[in-house]
């Protein structure tokens, strides 16, 4: 079931003191939760916003649960493959020019306190498979 994205903001956003949490920025936020710089891809925002959902569907057990789509946010779950652990992935897309954009990117655990490095890895791969044609 999909539902509207609660009013939320990368801004304003507060980490968790558990490291079971990985975000990327575009360059220049200035955000210091950032753990790394998400590239700036050479296309426009509705097209880097496609290639993301068809980077996330690929993926197993992923689910679109909610949007602010008039703010190109969104978030969606994916649920590991033994303990179906419930991972959040919330994306918003940021148009720098006409032809460039980029965007947050955040992968968060529900519960626990350390995942192992899950969502760092997923992040990362999610933003290789975006610079793939």
């Amino acid at each position: 079931m999909q539902r509207e994205l609660k009013q939320f903001s990368f801004t304003d956003l507060t980490v968790p003191a558990s490291p079971n949490w990985f975000l990327a920025c575009p360059p220049q936020s200035g955000l210091a939760a950032c753990k790394m710089e998400a590239p700036v891809y050479p296309m426009p925002m509705t097209e880097l916003q496609a290639r993301f959902f068809e980077v996330a569907s690929a993926e197993a057990r992923v689910a679109l649960i909610a949007d602010q789509s008039v703010h190109n946010r969104y978030r969606f779950t994916q649920k590991s493959r033994l303990f179906k652990f419930v991972d959040e992935i919330t994306v918003e897309f940021v148009e720098l020019t006409a032809d460039t954009s980029s965007l947050y990117l955040l992968g968060r655990s529900r519960v626990g306190w350390w995942d192992m490095g899950v969502n760092a890895r997923r992040v990362r791969r999610w933003l290789r498979k975006l610079g793939r044609r």
